[in-house]
């Protein structure tokens, strides 16, 4: 997936292709931009709902991640794209959980707990398909922090993973001259693309006990993986 192809494009296919009997499709971050499902809006094939912490353009009902109030069962599949991002100004969601520059990483990986992941398996019926991205902490710093090693195992205690898509862009839109001028002035170098994947997981097939189980052997995030 290149930068010329629009998310909203990339989010269909990865539905299309990897969900062909989906029709409801819940969007729990949907944001004020909603760059991945704005273009969704009346579209027949789909029932698509959206929500945030805060009222939006876009969402339709007010709901938190991590308290999901929502019926078991009752989507198809779960789009996911948490405000995670340390260094993001423009989502103003990232100010419901402190998110800013200054955020650790330890924060980002809150939404990617185990915990909501149990909560989506409970309301999807066929799925779920996870927005990430690599970034870099502190901010103007060489300190690349990968995401997928990270999020992955907490994704697979709920769904079996099927497909991870890259979707590639350039790290806060800085054209290649603007990156070589920084990179005289403060001295880093590092690469001008970050990347953002797309985790596709099908629902598995668990029973009360295996719940139990698996609540039981979560452990809280160690600062030491960083």
């Amino acid at each position: 997936m290149g930068n010329d192809v629009k998310v909203n494009e990339v989010v269909e296919t990865l539905v299309r292709y990897y969900f062909p009997r989906a029709t409801r499709i819940w969007d729990p971050t949907c944001g004020e931009e909603n760059y991945q499902f704005a273009a969704w809006i009346g579209n027949s094939k789909y029932d698509y709902f959206s929500s945030d912490v805060r009222q939006t353009k876009w969402s339709m009902f007010l709901n938190d991640v991590f308290l999901p109030g929502l019926r078991d069962s009752c989507v198809d599949v779960i789009v996911y794209d948490p405000p995670y991002v340390p260094y993001a100004r423009v989502d103003d969601r990232g100010k419901n959980y402190a998110i800013s520059a200054t955020t650790s990483p330890l924060k980002v990986l809150d939404f990617y707990n185990p915990e909501i992941f149990r909560a989506f398996h409970r309301i999807t019926r066929q799925g779920i398909i996870v927005k990430c991205a690599d970034f870099y902490y502190p901010v103007n710093s060489n300190n690349l922090v990968p995401i997928l090693p990270r999020i992955v195992p907490n994704i697979e205690k709920y769904f079996r993973v099927v497909s991870i898509t890259v979707y590639r862009y350039f790290y806060r839109y800085i054209p290649l001259l603007q990156l070589r001028l920084r990179k005289i002035a403060t001295k880093h170098r590092r690469a001008l693309i970050v990347h953002t994947y797309y985790v596709v997981a099908h629902k598995k097939v668990m029973t009360h006990y295996r719940y139990q189980e698996i609540s039981k052997d979560i452990e809280p995030i160690s600062p030491d993986i960083f």
